[in-house]
């Protein structure tokens, strides 16, 4: 077993975090996970051999220490904490571990929040990336998105692989 799709079932009294640490990809979305199981995931990715895209969306984070929560995010390949719940520091620290890091492919960070607390420096080097989304994109917003992209080319900043 490699995948599980865990999305928008009730977790919250049933999360065996061994058995999620074997696996490779694991989506928590939605899930109802306690304050101390989203710690324990958070814990659990940094242990984690084969552990390399995590979905978090919608998740309550604020009392993962954000030192644990950037290290996990940094080490994975692909991870969604669109719209979780962290504090600034959290914010702060996952978004620096995006800039840093060297394994993440893509990374969702589209949350209201993450906007109005993340330093504007901080804020405008992830805009840039072309892994990361920090805003949210409607598709009917098709001119706009490919207004942004025109203008990424421009700079060098993006190009089709």
């Amino acid at each position: 077993l490699e995948k599980v799709e865990l999305q928008r079932v009730d977790l919250s009294g049933a999360l065996r975090v061994k058995a999620v640490c074997r696996l490779q990809t694991v989506n928590l979305g939605y899930t109802s996970l306690t304050l101390q199981q989203s710690t324990k995931i958070v814990e659990a990715i940094l242990s984690s051999k084969t552990l390399v895209e995590v979905n978090l969306a919608w998740l309550n984070l604020s009392t993962v220490p954000s030192e644990v929560l950037a290290k996990a995010v940094g080490r994975l390949e692909k991870v969604d904490l669109a719209s979780s719940l962290m504090t600034s520091a959290q914010q702060i620290a996952v978004g620096q571990a995006v800039l840093s890091s060297t394994s993440l492919r893509q990374a969702d960070l589209r949350s209201g929040c993450i906007r109005q607390n993340l330093p504007a420096h901080l804020l405008n080097s992830l805009k840039l990336m072309k892994f990361i989304m920090v805003i949210s994109l409607d598709l009917h917003y098709g001119t706009y998105l490919e207004m942004m992209l025109n203008n990424l080319k421009k700079l060098g900043m993006y190009h089709l692989e």
